[in-house]
């Protein structure tokens, strides 16, 4: 995952840069955990680019610890939504919901 995808994301929500701090640090901790990018990244294709379907399948998961592991950041939930970003604004344009 690289900063600066973090970077866009909070700039996109407009978002405290005190925050940036507390991402930063958990994009280190998932970068030293190969496991835990490669899942994170299937989360994010799960919740943003998969067919709604397969988003049932994380429901089914009590707490973070067991969909991730217990040796992950639980920063990592903020760090999913942040990386929606970019659906987000693609949704917000095709449906003409973008501020002017």
């Amino acid at each position: 995952m690289k900063m600066k995808t973090i970077d866009e994301a909070l700039e996109f929500y407009d978002i405290d840069k005190k925050y940036k701090k507390v991402c930063y640090q958990c994009v280190e901790d998932i970068n030293k955990n190969f496991d835990a990018s490669k899942l994170l990244e299937k989360i994010v294709i799960k919740l943003f680019k998969d067919d709604f379907t397969t988003i049932k399948k994380l429901w089914k998961f009590e707490n973070i610890n067991d969909l991730l592991g217990e040796n992950i950041n639980s920063f990592i939930t903020n760090l999913i939504i942040l990386l929606g970003y970019n659906f987000h604004r693609i949704n917000m344009n095709e449906l003409k919901f973008d501020n002017e």
